[in-house]
């Protein structure tokens, strides 16, 4: 079987959840055989990269070069550049995009299309600028992104002959608001490659706590850094270490909010690192901390948690469904700064507890979010949308 991929990322270009999906897929599917073509992207440091190169045996991987870091673009210029060259569609069994953003006009190739939706954050989106709840420093630049996106997914949805979610509440709100038919509709889960954990955890003795976002804005760091200034009375040295990247507009704001609650020097912004490097990061970690605003199944939470982190995260979508309560983590309300700094001390001040929530949550993930099981039900899902 061949199929087409459509993603905004594809490695050494890792920046979210979907970019090691489709490193994980890259690498499953051609160990069993598929025959594998990829259209990404690549723009700023990763414009040296080939415009064609074979990934490996079965996996061609087609970079598109965008004038600009906009991912919106990226939707636009690969259904041009797949117009352009459809040979590529022509013998492949169906079409796999990994964001509702990444393919809409994946459709006119009239092979059969399977999309990803990862998150719920346009569908719950409000007409009504006012009653968007969203607090982060871009409010009104992510009201009109939200609002324009929908135009998007809704196209590739409309389009689409299977959707997937990784979570029934994303399922819930997303189907509910774009009516879509419930046996377009698969709830898969995410998954990690356990392999990539074997390495014992290194032992620490500062109490390092960890925070990765791609979008550092929605995944709470405003409240991360209020959270620390009440955690730095009872552990003066504390360390969180950021790892995403985020404007110099926003920088200059989250250092000015830093200096205001005199934690500049608890905070350590790694930038972006490579896959290897962020496990190295994990596994010297004492716990993982994502106070995000609205997610689907971050992958961080699924590989901090394999890395025996013991999690604290907001009870938003698809995180009750990884963290336990109070037994491989703790579950806070959104915006929630008091609460947040709670559990960060609870953990802190009890790390027996702490490693046990830590060998938890590795079980669970194990027993419930190993990417071997997600490439099977894909599997199914293409033999099935490609027999129609």
């Amino acid at each position: 079987m061949k199929i087409l991929f459509f993603t905004h990322e594809f490695p050494p270009i890792i920046r979210s959840g979907p970019g090691n999906r489709t490193r994980l897929l890259a690498d499953k599917l051609s160990e069993k055989g598929f025959k594998l073509e990829f259209i990404s992207l690549k723009f700023g440091e990763y414009n040296g990269l080939a415009k064609e190169e074979n990934y490996n045996k079965n996996c061609i991987v087609h970079r598109i070069t965008l004038p600009k870091n906009e991912r919106l673009l990226f939707s636009f210029y690969s259904s041009i550049f797949s117009w352009i060259n459809r040979s590529i569609a022509k013998n492949c069994d169906a079409v796999h995009a990994l964001d509702t953003r990444d393919a809409p006009f994946a459709y006119f190739n009239g092979k059969p299309l399977l999309v990803d939706i990862n998150d719920y954050t346009s569908a719950s989106t409000p007409l009504n600028p006012f009653k968007f709840p969203w607090k982060a420093h871009d409010k009104w630049t992510r009201y009109f992104y939200n609002n324009f996106t929908k135009i998007i997914e809704a196209t590739s949805i409309l389009r689409a002959n299977a959707v997937t979610f990784s979570n029934p509440t994303t399922s819930d709100i997303v189907s509910k608001y774009y009516k879509i038919p419930e046996e377009k509709i698969n709830i898969l889960g995410r998954g990690i490659d356990p392999n990539e954990y074997l390495t014992e955890k290194t032992a620490k003795k500062r109490k390092d706590i960890l925070f990765i976002g791609g979008n550092l804005e929605g995944k709470g760091i405003e409240e991360m850094i209020k959270s620390i200034s009440i955690v730095k009375r009872r552990y003066p040295s504390i360390k969180v270490n950021v790892i995403s990247k985020a404007s110099p507009e926003y920088m200059k704001h989250l250092q000015s909010m830093m200096d205001e609650f005199k934690v500049s020097d608890n905070f350590v912004f790694h930038g972006e690192l490579s896959h290897k490097e962020i496990i190295n990061l994990q596994m010297q970690s004492y716990m993982f901390v994502i106070p995000t605003y609205r997610d689907g199944m971050p992958q961080a939470l699924l590989e901090s948690m394999m890395a025996k982190l013991p999690a604290v995260g907001t009870n938003v979508g698809g995180l009750p469904y990884v963290i336990d309560d109070k037994k491989t983590g703790f579950l806070v309300e959104v915006y929630n700064v008091e609460q947040l700094a709670e559990k960060i001390l609870f953990l802190l001040n009890n790390p027996k507890i702490a490693e046990e929530m830590g060998e938890k949550g590795r079980e669970k993930i194990l027993n419930n979010f190993t990417f071997d099981s997600i490439v099977e039900r894909y599997i199914k899902i293409y033999e099935k949308i490609s027999s129609k």
